[in-house]
């Protein structure tokens, strides 16, 4: 998966052990690429089923930054 979003291995080891964080650029180059899901890549749960609001209820603390920036770009997207 790393050689597909352009990262390095180790990078990766970081990420799945908690000690580094994807950006925002490279969540949604996952979801381009790979067709993964934002939410569960954020959440660790796939949002079938679940209102946008659920989703960012029950999202991590540390990925709060990242729903900031979601809604945000939503609210341009939707004027």
């Amino acid at each position: 998966m790393g050689e597909r979003l352009c990262r390095q291995r180790v990078f990766d080891c970081e990420i799945e052990n908690g000690n580094q964080r994807l950006s925002l650029e490279k969540i949604l180059l996952a979801y381009e690429k790979m067709d993964l899901d934002p939410t569960y890549l954020l959440t660790g749960e796939y949002a079938y089923n679940k209102s946008l609001a659920e989703v960012f209820r029950n999202c991590p603390k540390e990925k709060g930054t990242y729903l900031e920036q979601i809604q945000l770009d939503l609210k341009i997207l939707c004027k």
